[in-house]
């Protein structure tokens, strides 16, 4: 029997960390441990009697006990010379091998040396005291180089009951042992960084290939994807190995086998152990695992699916995943539906959802709390608070031994859609499992817990028209942030299902107009007292006539915290004009009682502009962002709202008595034209008589028409030539010390071009010649690595570029052959199909391999001159487009002058 281990009672469980266990130890041998189940049960020879200093240690599964980290522990005066180091390493590594530990730390308590035990190095190759064998370890490095010295510290005073309450330096040193073993491995001993990807062009492609040889509608064709790259990202986690009859499940085990066993091994092994994992739900059905269109007895089907996996292997590794994609490629599959003029459902950008998070101090709400979001989506809402920490702990979820515990209780509803009702809510478990990958990385064998987790906070609710209008829960919820659904056409539907059941007709009493006149109630019911709700709502519930009741009912039961005017267009499937709704529901027990408080306090409005992307069909992310005011002001005003001032012309803070039930609350109507045109929430207007305007619509129209008539692309057959083959890739750019700033100190008439988008404008300014040390170029085309990603630009004259933009140089013997113009555009377009994006950046190694079609000649030959008709057609079209669109813009901005037509 150990005395120690009874000394510090530590015979059943060491000390809780997160999911782990600390044992700081010192005089018990591992034959002991071995007794206690605390090593894992092998022979240890010599090696028996040796007593580790401190471990830490995976006992969850007690038949597969997992030694994590070994400590080394010395003095700081053995520490001091470099021999002692190296001989509290050796100690440290010997224990580290033999017990099959990912990480050796050796240590004074006041410097850290951390070694990576399972990377042989000549470098670190010692004789083993004990054994007489030769060892090696390797140090391990960080994303610089240099040697990682973080500290490992394990407080042990922790809360046993709650590892949220870690000590700051135990939390981070749990941050730095997860950073290294995601990073290490017997070859590798370097942090490496996590690559934010973005798969959605991916995505895009894969559709194509699904729709090729199966018709099935957008909708379907995601399942598809969805289902395969869950598939693939589990086998990159290292999570999908091998199924409980010891099959091979893995994406590269699957991907090495011939086309039609491929298909049918997943089919028939690999989705079912899928579903194993990630049991479905027993009330909705839904799962991560719902469904593809693709058949495995269809020889076509084999190919598309083997050519789908090639893409995703092409594509890389997918272990940290933007989790925004799950918007963007359900709205990417969307636009190719019919379907979607029939959706009252929008997607939130993510810039807004985070906004009205931080708006809800929702960190601060007690344990235990309930939150919604009654028409979830595909989750942003519930799923955006969950982003890890800075210090690398997961705020909101706990392992407990083979439970996971929540801080709170996330809830997300939604009815679906009409035609394939099951689709958001799967999404929204999928992009969960995204949220939560560090978690299920660490703890891989409680795959079936998280998919419990995963239908316990997302619910299809599809058995009634009425979706989570049917769930009656008054005084329910803590925090409620939603962005519900805007439909006035058949609205009278719900209206008859709630009027022909007594407890909804108790329930919903307003009668407002559309259905976000319903979700409102709901939502101000659903609210416990003193609690709030931040509600995205379109402007007629602030503007319609016959919506006073509803108003009224707002200001009877709700405190009116904020409205924030958001800009026409900032969701992709509405033009809607919006706002941010802010509301605490007045304390009190009944509605009585709460109508009779009323409000004192004045109301936060702000006008907001830009949102941090473009408000186009591509989304791109852009500097300007006045959410980011917004949202730092309401935070003020909500501490001081008698006496808050704000200097920002976007803010107003508005007496209560300005939210008269009977009149509009459209608040930017409290802002004078001139100052609403100033804020560029309102273009000035052009006057024009009616019949100038119709002429002006006129030439739109033949403008728009003529662009249906062009018909240009990029040829599909000719000859391919990679990259690497056409243009000098070897050729540098300059260096990172090429800034602004040095620009600035060196001005003269060359143009300096960074990864702006824009063609002509010199971001960086104009630069002197012939500086020492400074590359310049004249007439050859550039290739963007950062900011606009994956635009080529063909430049003339001469010039310099930022690092962040590569001169692509084309190889003496192509001049004359290939023309620089169709390449841009060849090139473009590939880097759309590659995915190409600011956080899936393309540098020279990501493009030397891709290959470019050239058209050929009736001879066989390269053809220059259709080359260059090609990127002529291309060059009309751009310029159209962008005459069209300024003459579009332009025309919104008109007023017609009715007195004209009057005086007429």
């Amino acid at each position: 029997m150990s005395e120690e281990l009874t000394q510090k009672h530590l015979t059943k469980n060491g000390r809780k960390v997160g999911p782990y266990e600390f044992y700081n130890i010192g005089s018990t041998t591992l034959n002991q441990l071995k007794k206690y189940k605390i090593v894992p049960d092998k022979s240890y020879g010599k090696y028996g009697s040796r007593k580790p200093d401190a471990l830490l240690i995976d006992r969850r599964d007690q038949d597969n006990v997992k030694v994590m980290v070994v400590v080394e522990g010395k003095s700081q005066l053995e520490f001091e010379p470099n021999v002692g180091k190296e001989e509290a390493v050796e100690q440290c590594n010997d224990l580290a091998q033999e017990l099959n530990a990912p990480v050796g730390i050796a240590t004074d308590g006041a410097s850290f040396i951390w070694f990576n035990p399972k990377q042989e190095n000549k470098e670190h190759e010692y004789q083993d005291k004990t054994t007489g064998k030769i060892r090696s370890y390797a140090l391990i490095k960080d994303i610089g180089g240099g040697d990682f010295t973080k500290e490992f510290v394990i407080n042990q005073q922790v809360d046993e009951t709650d590892n949220m309450k870690l000590s700051p330096k135990t939390r981070l040193g749990l941050k730095w042992l997860a950073l290294v073993v995601r990073s290490i491995s017997v070859t590798n001993s370097q942090i490496t960084e996590d690559v934010v990807i973005d798969p959605t062009a991916l995505a895009e492609q894969i559709w194509q290939d699904v729709w090729s040889v199966s018709g099935a509608t957008p909708e379907k064709c995601l399942y598809t994807f969805v289902e395969l790259f869950i598939f693939k990202y589990l086998s990159d986690l290292g999570i999908l190995t091998e199924d409980d009859k010891g099959n091979k499940v893995n994406f590269r085990d699957i991907f090495q086998l011939p086309p039609d066993k491929a298909f049918k091994n997943y089919s028939y092994t690999v989705r079912p152990h899928l579903r194993l994992m990630f049991p479905a739900d027993e009330e909705d059905g839904t799962t991560i695992i719902n469904g593809t269109v693709l058949n495995p007895d269809v020889p076509e089907h084999s190919q598309v699916f083997y050519k789908i996996l090639k893409k995703f292997d092409r594509f890389g590794e997918m272990k940290n995943i933007d989790p925004q994609f799950k918007s963007r490629v359900f709205e990417a599959f969307m636009k190719e539906s019919i379907s979607k003029k029939n959706w009252g459902q929008v997607f939130t950008p993510r810039n807004i959802i985070g906004a009205m998070i931080e708006m809800s101090d929702i960190d601060q709400l007690e344990e235990g709390s309930q939150i919604a979001d009654p028409a979830c989506g595909v989750g942003g809402f519930v799923l955006e608070p969950m982003k890890v920490r800075e210090d690398g702990v997961n705020f909101y979820y706990r392992i407990d031994g083979e439970d996971i515990i929540p801080r709170f209780n996330f809830f997300g509803f939604d009815k679906g859609f009409e035609k394939e009702e099951q689709l958001t809510i799967i999404l929204a478990k999928a992009n969960m499992l995204i949220f939560l990958s560090g978690l299920l990385r660490e703890n891989p064998t409680l795959t079936k817990k998280f998919s419990a987790l995963f239908n316990r906070t997302f619910k299809l609710l599809s058995k009634t028209i009425l979706g989570t209008l049917s769930r009656l829960e008054e005084d329910q919820y803590d925090l409620i942030l939603t962005n519900p659904p805007y439909v006035t056409s058949g609205s009278s539907n719900y209206k008859d299902a709630i009027k022909n059941d007594a407890a909804l007709s108790k329930f919903y009493k307003i009668n407002a107009t559309g259905v976000e006149g319903l979700f409102l109630e709901w939502i101000i019911r659903s609210l416990k007292p003193s609690r709030k709700a931040f509600v995205i709502i379109p402007d007629g519930i602030l503007n319609r006539l016959n919506d006073n009741k509803l108003r009224a009912f707002i200001k009877e039961q709700c405190l009116i915290d904020g409205i924030i005017s958001l800009p026409v267009n900032a969701f992709y499937t509405s033009q809607k004009k919006t706002y941010i709704l802010a509301i605490t529901k007045k304390h009190g027990k009944s509605e009585e009682e709460r109508k009779g408080y009323k409000q004192k306090e004045p109301v936060f409005t702000y006008l907001v502009s830009n949102i941090g992307e473009t408000l186009d069909v591509n989304r791109f992310v852009i500097s300007d962002n006045d959410l980011l005011e917004m949202v730092s002001l309401f935070n003020q005003f909500k501490g001081a709202k008698g006496t808050f001032q704000s200097s920002s012309k976007r803010c107003k803070i508005q007496p209560i008595e300005m939210f008269d039930p009977d009149d509009h609350w459209i608040v930017d109507r409290w802002w004078s034209k001139e100052e609403r045109v100033a804020l560029g929430v309102e273009s000035e207007s052009i006057v024009e008589a009616f019949d100038d305007f119709k002429e002006r619509v006129k030439g739109v129209t033949k403008e728009m028409q003529g662009l249906l008539d062009v018909t240009v692309s990029i040829p599909s057959k000719g000859k391919s030539i990679a990259v690497g083959e056409i243009f000098d890739l070897k050729q540098k750019t300059n260096h990172s010390k090429f800034t602004k700033a040095f620009v600035n100190k060196h001005k003269g008439n060359i143009p300096v071009y960074s990864a702006s988008k824009s063609e002509d404008e010199p971001s960086y300014g104009y630069l002197e010649d012939n500086l020492p040390g400074i590359r310049y170029f004249n007439d050859i085309l550039t290739w963007n690595i950062d900011g606009s990603v994956g635009k080529a630009i063909y430049r003339q004259g001469r010039f310099t570029l930022s690092e962040k933009v590569i001169p692509l140089i084309l190889k003496p013997h192509w001049v004359g052959i290939l023309d620089n113009k169709y390449l841009k555009y060849a090139l473009e377009k590939k880097a759309i199909e590659y995915g190409f994006t600011f956080s899936n950046k393309a540098g020279k190694t990501r493009i030397k391999d891709i290959e470019i079609t050239i058209p050929l000649d009736d001879k066989g030959n390269l053809d220059f001159k259709k080359q260059q008709e090609i990127a002529s057609e291309y060059e009309r079209l751009e310029h159209t487009r962008k005459q069209l669109r300024d003459k579009i813009e332009t025309m919104f901005s008109v007023e017609i002058d009715f007195q004209q037509m009057i005086d007429k």
